[in-house]
């Protein structure tokens, strides 16, 4: 399989800008070296691992990251109303 075309860094903190003026919410991300290695989780799976398929890929980085993102989340958000 050729290298996927990966999602720079600059792209999706646009894409998290945007989402914020469209809904609401504060600016900027808690930690940004967290959202960078989860980026890069799928690349060094891509350099070291034999035939990857592009699921595994895009999957590489959500079972590590994403419950320690949501727990930041939890303990750094004021609570609604």
């Amino acid at each position: 399989m050729k290298e996927p075309e990966w999602i720079a860094i600059e792209v999706i903190l646009a894409i998290h800008e945007a989402q914020l003026a469209e809904h609401g919410g504060a600016t900027g991300i808690r930690d940004r070296a967290l959202l960078e290695s989860a980026l890069a989780r799928p690349k060094n799976l891509f350099a070291y691992s034999a035939n990857v398929s592009l699921n595994r890929l895009a999957a590489a980085r959500l079972p590590l990251e994403l419950p320690r993102i949501i727990r930041s989340w939890m303990v750094t958000s004021a609570p609604p109303g």
